[in-house]
């Protein structure tokens, strides 16, 4: 996990909060406004609240209300300070001794009291170095919110990670210890991407909302190399070499030839992912939205990223329905060296009529390099999207147990592109990761999906909303809200 430089301390006043319950001294509102409150409030306000889905629908709303002061966002602050980390692995508040939350509060306070009598003393890190499972021997990820990461092809030692407060973390013993590599940087935003060329361990790449820095001394510096007002890059993609670079952003497709010194534009449209085939250091694919059809479209190269063309043999038909029915929600690709014909592009947005779909498409497969595409877990019509029925489910949305799976009420709420990753094990080219609010493993191909983490729980411990996944070899990294986790399945 990443190590969080804090003193962290337990406010849960014994006095005037019950952390049993997750409620605050503050009255619950009338049930006219209750009913009237965004949906994370009135989640709030219910008998049993789901704290995950809560806290992700709550900073959903606050990203799109940055000033609102409400009642019921007070109410927030006082009721999440409540209930703290004892929450169970569902999401649900964990009645928490009382004489404990005192002692922590008195232990706490006498920290204060020390810390005090010598203010010129310099500081240390004290901790916590690792985060616990409620009343268990078993560490979770509940530390902060990891963007973006990426692992070493010379030294799978060392990783690189962007944070949501503009922080590149690096670790040279394989993810135990991080140590910040950015304190002489200026961040706009948080690391919306990160890379590590595959040639040099020491050659490091990180994005914000408008620039691309690069350093060469393992981040020990760092020289911006791309600016861009409200560029966001997506991804960063460097053949084997490392020579040829790609760079995916929401102002377009963009190309280096000199390992990342310089950048220029091949496209404007956005471009929500690139990656380079695992056979060939020619082949690359992309992919792009388009705003004529409203949808995501696959594009291939064969001469290192100089030209492309696009593919639709299989690909979802943007004229097989009304073109006001389509929205592109965002798209990620996955590669893998078990197989390097072996892809997969998982489609959020919407193309039947938008209720059904709810905002995502499925995960598309080529077997023949981007050739051709099948979708193998398709709707009962054999498209994309819903309607949702059995082993086809939308898997986007929160998803606590089978009886609230979308379409029922309260099951529609997702978040888009914020929330959405996918790799595929360079070991066997069935088996993949897919991240949304929860994280989805398959081992038949895309064809059937088993729920491995978030709301609601799974085979881990797996902190909600999924950032990034990286896959290395026998490694699978998988970073969310919560800070990074490390599987070897």
């Amino acid at each position: 996990m990443i190590q969080k430089i804090t003193i962290l301390f337990s406010l849960l006043a014994f006095f005037s909060l019950s952390s049993a319950s997750g409620q605050t001294d503050r009255p619950l509102p009338q049930a006219s406004e209750i009913a009237a409150a965004p949906w994370w409030a009135q989640q709030m306000y219910s008998g049993s609240p789901n704290v995950f889905a809560v806290d992700s629908a709550y900073l959903l709303w606050r990203k799109a209300n940055p000033q609102a002061d409400t009642y019921h966002s007070r109410y927030y602050k006082h009721w999440r300070r409540a209930i703290g980390s004892a929450i169970d692995e569902s999401g649900h508040p964990i009645a928490e001794d009382l004489a404990e939350s005192r002692n922590t509060f008195q232990n706490w306070m006498k920290l204060r009291r020390e810390a005090e009598k010598n203010r010129a003393a310099q500081w240390e890190n004290l901790g916590p170095f690792y985060t616990w499972r409620e009343g268990q021997a078993q560490e979770v990820s509940w530390q902060v919110n990891v963007y973006s990461l990426d692992q070493s092809q010379s030294n799978p030692d060392m990783l690189l990670a962007g944070t949501e407060n503009g922080a590149v973390f690096k670790s040279t013993d394989h993810g135990a210890s991080w140590q910040p590599v950015s304190d002489s940087i200026n961040t706009s935003g948080g690391i919306r991407a990160v890379a590590v060329l595959p040639s040099n361990e020491n050659v490091l790449f990180a994005a914000d909302n408008h620039t691309v820095l690069r350093s060469e001394d393992g981040g020990n510096s760092w020289a911006e190399v791309l600016y861009l007002a409200n560029l966001k890059t997506t991804a960063f993609a460097f053949s084997p070499s490392g020579q040829t670079g790609l760079l995916s952003s929401e102002k377009g497709l963009y190309r280096s030839t000199d390992a990342g010194l310089t950048w220029t534009a091949l496209s404007s449209e956005k471009c929500w992912d690139v990656k380079f085939s695992t056979g060939d250091a020619n082949t690359a694919f992309a992919l792009v939205s388009d705003a004529q059809t409203k949808l995501c479209k696959f594009m291939k190269s064969t001469d290192g990223g100089q030209n492309w063309y696009q593919i639709s043999n299989g690909w979802i038909d943007p004229s097989a329905n009304s073109l006001s029915d389509n929205k592109d929600g965002g798209a990620r690709l996955a590669v893998t060296n078990a197989d390097p014909n072996r892809i997969y592009a998982v489609l959020l947005g919407q193309y039947n009529d938008g209720v059904n779909d709810n905002n995502y498409l499925g995960v598309y497969r080529s077997d023949d390099g981007g050739e051709s595409w099948t979708l193998p877990n398709a709707n009962a019509n054999g498209g994309p999207g819903g309607p949702y029925a059995g082993a086809h489910s939308c898997l986007v949305t929160f998803w606590f147990n089978d009886s609230q799976r979308y379409p029922n009420n309260g099951s529609e709420y997702n978040q888009g592109f914020y929330n959405l990753a996918i790799d595929a094990s360079d070991t066997n080219p069935d088996v993949l990761l897919v991240g949304f609010l929860n994280l989805f493993k398959s081992t038949d191909g895309a064809t059937t999906f088993e729920r491995w983490g978030g709301y609601g729980g799974g085979p881990g411990w797996q902190h909600p909303d999924i950032q990034d996944i990286d896959i290395n070899g026998p490694d699978f990294w998988v970073s969310s809200d919560g800070g990074i986790n490390l599987y070897e399945p």
